[in-house]
């Protein structure tokens, strides 16, 4: 029954499912064990031990890294339909993986860990399988280059804002959030993000109650995000 399920959600999420025989579905879902994650739950600290390729049936996860002071940046969010690269490139290199980084399932998800022994053995016959799987790893290094291109070049107001209009569909709704929260995904102090939060609530850009912000002045929250 978990295989018959495995199947079908294999053919509703992933396109590359299209392009395989028959008997290499069989093999790839013989080799797949589904694993369900609750909101919150922190999936991997290290992938040296890594038992497989991660395939995201549906659900997210969020990868990120801690800095030594307890700081907490978002590298990239990953949805139904694609992998966690960081297990891919667990299992494509020589040495175990070790640099200490969080991999939390930020809604309830579905995965299946796809294993050592399939993806050493689809290298050479399963040409679509590794199609998608490096070109799912070259969208996360363009995620991680962009997200190191913020933090250097771009200040935190422009940042936060450009966050704030993101997450709110432009002012169409509210955002309900905490200012920890925000900090991680700018890679910040939520002290920091606290001083700007309320430098805008002061010009009169948003408007904050608890746990919930709301875009009051559009025009001046823009201008800021494209300066």
């Amino acid at each position: 029954m978990q295989k018959d399920y495995i199947l079908n959600e294999l053919k509703k999420r992933f396109e590359f499912i299209s392009e395989i025989c028959p008997e290499q579905l069989d093999d790839l879902v013989e080799q797949c064990e589904l694993e369900e994650l609750t909101a919150g739950t922190t999936l991997e600290t290290n992938f040296g031990e890594c038992k497989g390729v991660i395939l995201i049936l549906t659900g997210e996860i969020r990868i990120s890294k801690m800095s030594e002071d307890g700081r907490e940046i978002t590298l990239s969010r990953f949805h139904q339909g694609t992998i966690c690269p960081l297990s891919a490139v667990c299992i494509l290199g020589s040495t175990p993986y070790q640099y200490p980084i969080r991999v939390i399932a930020e809604k309830d998800t579905k995965i299946v860990w796809v294993s050592r022994e399939y993806i050493s053995n689809s290298l050479i016959q399963c040409k679509p399988f590794w199609v998608f799987i490096f070109s799912c790893i070259a969208d996360s290094l363009y995620r991680t280059i962009d997200v190191v291109d913020h933090i250097a070049f771009t200040s935190i107001k422009k940042r936060l804002a450009q966050l704030i209009l993101s997450n709110t569909n432009s002012g169409k709704h509210p955002l309900y959030t905490t200012h920890e929260a925000l900090a991680r995904e700018i890679g910040t102090a939520r002290e920091v993000i606290s001083r700007e939060l309320k430098a805008f609530e002061r010009a009169g850009f948003i408007q904050m109650q608890r746990g919930r912000l709301e875009i009051i002045n559009i025009d001046e929250l823009t201008a800021i995000s494209n300066r």
